[in-house]
This record gives C-alpha cells, sequence and structure tokens, in this order.
C-alpha cells in the first residue's frame, strides 16, 4: 500500500527474471485506492478528486440549466485525522463575521444550494481580502486561507458557476426580496447609476463612449439601490449602455416596492432625475422622493434667494452644521396640470469659499498670461469665455480692467445648490437625508477601486452577471464592516479610554490581521 493525501493507494508488484540481463525486476501495477474503507478504481478516483485530494467540484456547462453538485468536499482530510497543518486566517473570519451580522449568510443559504453559498461567499471574502477579483487568483488564495469552502476550484470551474449564478434570474430576485425584508418600515434609499466599460462579446446593445482615459469603449450601467441608515446595497440592476434609466423613474419605483413588499419608501436620487415629467408622474401617483435640482437648480435659487434675504445671517443655519437653508413650496405647472413641490435651497460657508478660491485663481492665471501675451496672443485671449469678466480693451495695450458687476452676477450663487422633494420637509431635514447619501458613493467607489470593477471583463454575458452578485455580497459584507468600524468601541476595564469611532479602516483590519494563522488537529474545519 501507499499513502496518499486522503487515503490509501492499492497497488501490487510483479516480478520477472530477464535471462540476457542475468537479473530480475518487478513492475508496479495500481489497482485502485480506498478512501473511507471503500475502495474505488484509479479511475474512479481520478474523477471524483484532484492528484492533491480535493473533491472536484463539478458546475454545469454554459448552456445547461442544470444546478450545481452540492457534494460537500472532504478537503481537510488531506492530513489524515490525527495531522496537524495550518493555514492562513487573515481578515476571514472578520469578514465571515460582517457578512453574518449583516444576514447575507442566512440569505445565501435560503436562494442557493448549501455548496454554492460557501462558494459565493469565499469568492466575496477572497475579493476583499486580495483586493482582487481574478479567477486565476482564487486557486491560490483558497490553498492557503481558511475559507467557508474547503474545496477545490479551478478557473473553468469558476466560470461554469459564474454562468449558473448569471442565468438564474429567480434565484437573484428572491436574493433581492430577501435583503428588503431587512428594511424597517418607512426607511430611506438611495438609488444611482454609473457607467462601466463592457469587455464581454456577445453583450447586449452596448453604447459606446469614451471610458476615464480618453479610449472609446462599450458600456453598460450599472445601478444600485442602498439603505440609507446603513450603507447596505439592497439590489442591483443591469442594462444596456443606450437605456436612460432616469426616464420611467415612477415604473422603476413601482418595480422597487413590488419587491420591498412595501410601499412607504423615501427614495433619494441624484442630479439628473429632477425632469418635470418625473416630477409630475411621482406627484399624480404619491410617490415620495427627494431629488437634487440640476436643470432648475438656478432659477429655484434666486427665487428662494430673493424671498429669504438672510442666508448670510446666523438665523438661518442650519443646527450642527455650516449650511444656511431655506424651504419654498412651489407651484409647478406642467401639461396642463398643476402640482407642488418643496424647494430646498442651501447656502454652504465651506462651498462658497472653495467656489470663490477656484474662481479667482482662474482670473489670476488670465491676467498672468495678458501681460506677457504680445499683441497676437492677447487677441486670442480675447475670444476666450473669461474675457467676459472684464472691461472691453479694444486696443489691446495696458492691464484687463475687471467689470464687477459681471462678476457680482456671476459669483453671488457661488456655495448654493437646491433639491426637490415631494413630500413636506423642512431645510434641515432634506439637508440631513441628502447629505447621507454619500454612501451610495462610497459603495460604488469601494466596487470601483477595490474590487477593480471599473471594467466588467468577461467572455460571456451570462458569466459578467455573475460575477456581478459576487461583487454585491462583497460590497454588503464592506458596508456592514465600516458600519461596525464606525461605532465607539468600550473596554470592559472603565479606566481605559474608548476606542473612537472610525479609527480603523478597512484597510488597517486586513494589515493587522495578515500574519494570523490556525493550527488544526481535525478532519473538518468550522467558523
Amino acid at each position: 500500500m501507499l499513502s496518499v493525501s486522503n487515503g490509501y493507494r492499492i497497488f501490487t508488484r510483479v516480478y520477472t527474471y530477464h535471462p540476457e540481463k542475468k537479473r530480475s525486476a518487478n513492475q508496479k501495477i495500481f489497482l485502485g485506492v480506498v478512501i473511507d474503507d471503500k475502495f474505488m478504481t484509479s479511475q474512479e478516483y481520478r474523477s471524483k478528486y484532484t492528484k492533491r485530494g480535493f473533491v472536484r467540484v463539478k458546475h454545469p456547462e454554459a448552456g445547461s440549466e442544470e444546478a450545481p453538485e452540492t457534494d460537500v468536499s472532504p478537503a481537510a482530510q488531506e492530513q489524515g485525522s490525527g495531522a496537524i497543518f495550518q493555514r492562513m486566517l487573515g481578515a476571514v473570519p472578520i469578514l465571515y463575521g460582517s457578512a453574518v451580522n449583516c444576514g447575507m449568510v442566512e440569505d445565501l443559504k435560503k436562494v442557493y444550494d448549501g455548496t454554492v453559498a460557501q462558494e459565493i461567499l469565499s469568492l466575496a471574502i477572497h475579493w476583499i481580502q486580495d483586493l482582487d477579483n481574478g479567477a486565476r487568483r482564487f486557486f491560490t488564495f483558497s490553498e492557503v486561507f481558511a475559507l467557508p469552502f474547503h474545496g477545490h476550484i479551478d478557473e473553468e470551474q469558476l466560470a461554469r458557476l459564474y454562468s449558473h449564478l448569471g442565468k438564474d434570474k429567480v434565484s437573484i430576485s428572491k436574493l433581492f426580496a430577501l435583503r428588503c425584508e431587512h428594511l424597517h418600515p418607512q426607511a430611506c434609499v438611495n438609488y444611482d447609476s454609473t457607467s462601466i466599460p463592457v469587455k464581454a462579446s456577445d453583450f447586449y446593445c452596448p453604447k459606446f463612449s469614451n471610458s476615464e482615459y480618453g479610449i472609446i469603449e462599450p458600456m453598460m450601467h450599472l445601478s444600485l439601490l442602498v439603505e440609507q441608515e446603513t450603507g447596505v446595497p439592497l439590489m442591483y440592476r443591469l442594462f444596456s449602455g443606450n437605456t436612460p434609466d432616469c426616464v420611467t423613474i415612477v415604473d422603476l419605483i413601482k418595480r422597487i416596492e413590488e419587491l420591498f413588499g412595501k410601499n412607504d419608501l423615501l427614495f433619494v436620487f441624484d442630479r439628473g432625475y429632477e425632469t418635470r415629467d418625473n416630477l409630475q408622474q411621482c406627484s399624480l401617483h404619491q410617490k415620495k422622493c427627494l431629488m437634487a435640482a440640476a436643470s432648475l437648480e438656478r432659477k429655484y435659487i434666486r427665487e428662494v434667494r430673493d424671498k429669504y434675504a438672510d442666508f448670510w445671517d446666523a438665523s438661518s443655519v442650519i443646527p450642527g452644521t455650516r449650511v444656511h437653508g431655506h424651504t419654498d413650496k412651489v407651484k409647478i405647472k406642467h401639461r396642463g396640470q398643476e402640482f407642488d413641490v418643496w424647494v430646498h435651497v442651501f447656502r454652504s460657508d465651506v462651498k462658497n469659499t472653495l467656489e470663490s478660491g477656484a474662481f479667482n485663481d482662474m482670473l489670476n492665471k488670465y491676467e498672468s498670461r495678458w501681460k506677457t501675451a504680445s499683441r497676437l496672443e492677447r487677441r486670442k485671449l480675447l475670444e476666450d469665455e473669461r474675457s467676459r469678466f472684464y472691461k472691453d480693451c479694444p486696443d489691446l495695450k495696458g492691464d484687463l480692467v475687471r467689470d464687477d458687476d459681471v462678476l457680482n452676477d456671476y459669483t453671488k450663487d457661488f456655495g448654493f445648490f437646491a433639491n426637490v422633494s415631494l413630500k413636506e420637509m423642512t431645510a434641515a431635514q432634506a439637508y440631513d437625508i441628502y447629505r447621507r447619501r454619500d454612501n451610495i458613493e462610497k459603495c460604488f467607489k469601494s466596487g470601483k477601486m477595490g474590487f477593480k470593477l471599473d471594467t466588467a471583463r468577461s467572455h460571456r454575458q451570462d458569466t459578467m452577471e455573475g460575477r456581478f452578485i459576487v461583487a454585491f455580497v462583497a460590497l454588503s459584507i464592506l458596508a456592514e464592516l465600516k458600519a461596525q468600524l464606525a461605532k465607539e468601541r468600550s473596554f470592559e476595564d472603565k479606566r481605559k479610554k474608548p476606542i473612537p469611532g472610525k479609527a480603523y479602516s478597512v484597510t488597517d483590519i486586513i494589515e493587522i490581521t495578515t500574519g494570523t494563522t490556525i493550527n488544526y488537529g481535525q478532519k473538518t474545519r468550522k467558523y
């Protein structure tokens, strides 16, 4: 018998005498393998196990609707029942604990088979711990780290897993519905979308656009819904780059409410959604929304500023901030119908200082170029749009003279911004709600910077969509961990000072736990 990683290999020796060499030789003939007191042939062994003794995890082919096999891998047996072996931990237990706390582990087990749920969790943890979403890196990572899933998954098997996840639309909707059950009644949710370059050959209806690197690439839209209180993502949606998501906002809200089973949600939208059509439809269907004003911002700012002259007075400051605010009820008439909206106009001292400083720097650079420019160069500078801030200089001689009336009219809107709501609320309430909307921007940033989702790379569309499920789980884990790190921690020993909130970041946690390992002395390893 010859010992192997997870059992015993059975062989026999055949001795043969060679007269010409005047010596005998022996040959080993392998008969099979014994695992857990059960015999199997070599062919059967190779079909079920890898060379290292890991159970081969089989996923359906890309075109198959068959669900993946659910055998639990006994990979921890490779060292034998009494052997002691070591695995890296890093931040894996902390990340897994965050998945438990936010209910992701329970929800995944309800939707997917136990093995598939553990695979998704392990991939999500790998993306966070390793800061990389490459399939080729997961095999090495899973060999070293103690993950919730203990088996072996190579690149081909990962592609099948992603394909299966991407095609199973019913399970995706069920997962979103379970995530939405964690919402409390009358919750506030943030919705926004972003564009991502696509590297999938069969992606549907792509829109070609300039990427951040100036390259024309096919684009797709990724929309995300995030609970404002916790910052945990609730659902996402992928659609083609030539589909404007801000046109049918009422249909979007209805689909989300059907998924939630609630119709008393407050939706917070960014710029681009506050069109007159959307405002009218939301008012007609009594949908509660708060939107940043973009197209009508300057009009609203000047109307409300003229009505309330104390935007520079201490009486208009929102408590706890450096922002002045007022709310005015406005009646809008569109397509023969009138409806009411609440316009909230704010003036930020910080925003005013930054915008004024940047504007003055721009003027100073323009004037500096003018002083050293030739007559021909000055003629070109007068064609610049910045020349409107100066009095006429037809002879192209002397220094520029600023036009104070034009400057005052242009800079009087500095520091002002506005939003619109279809629910009555004060300026302080509107500012607090919209200020906390930045958690969805942080969520997008975590996906693009942390998981390298700035470009969706995949050979097939269904495989790409399956990868976004793992990204959704990873973002949920990250949001829960960040929420926990933001809380103040107190020691049992009251003589010690409590740890203030935000003292540690996710990167700090990963770096601090880098060298953490665990020794096993039994067959199974579980959290």
